[in-house]
């Protein structure tokens, strides 16, 4: 039997699939013109929009990390695996979809900031023209980049609060062996 909080995690987890959905055909039928002809052309396989496209794809195969979870859980219930292999198959996807996360993110980076122009002047004509033929897809690739900035001041955030629990978790230790 699931409980009110599982039933009403999955209801949200729903609802941002079916948002991620919605974003991802609107993203789809966004036309992108092409302004390699003002600038130079890109050294990245991706544009904007394809960048955009997949970015949205691994969100959602994000949500479904839960569900693996849940697998993972019946597969210890039902004495498949052990109780270690269930806690090292959950760790290896949490960490493999926050990386697929990160290493995303910083593709996009590189995308985004990238440099196209033979001088200052031909930069300045490609991001006009971008600005005027893609202001959809250049904005909201921007966006996405903000909201994976947020996230990595919460990651960089986690991991020192992390390493200063580990720190002062130590020395109270080391103090409570010197007292005995």
């Amino acid at each position: 039997m699931r409980t009110e909080e599982e039933m009403a995690a999955e209801v949200e987890r729903c609802l941002a699939f079916c948002c991620y959905s919605i974003c991802l055909m609107v993203m789809i039928a966004i036309p992108y013109e092409n302004c390699d002809d003002h600038g130079i052309k890109s050294s990245y396989t991706f544009n904007y929009k394809s960048w955009s496209v997949v970015f949205l794809i691994i969100c959602m195969v994000h949500l479904q990390k839960e569900c693996c979870f849940d697998m993972f859980n019946r597969w210890h219930m039902n004495d498949t695996i052990t109780l270690r292999t269930r806690n090292r198959l959950r760790q290896s996807i949490a960490i493999g979809f926050e990386l697929m996360h990160i290493i995303w993110q910083i593709y996009g980076n590189f995308i985004y900031w990238e440099w196209r122009g033979k001088n200052d002047f031909t930069d300045d004509m490609f991001q006009k023209c971008m600005s005027y033929k893609n202001p959809g897809l250049q904005i909201s690739m921007f966006v996405l980049l903000l909201i994976g900035y947020f996230f990595l001041l919460i990651y960089i955030l986690a991991i020192i609060l992390i390493c200063h629990f580990l720190i002062t978790n130590g020395a109270f230790d080391r103090e409570d062996e010197q007292e005995q």
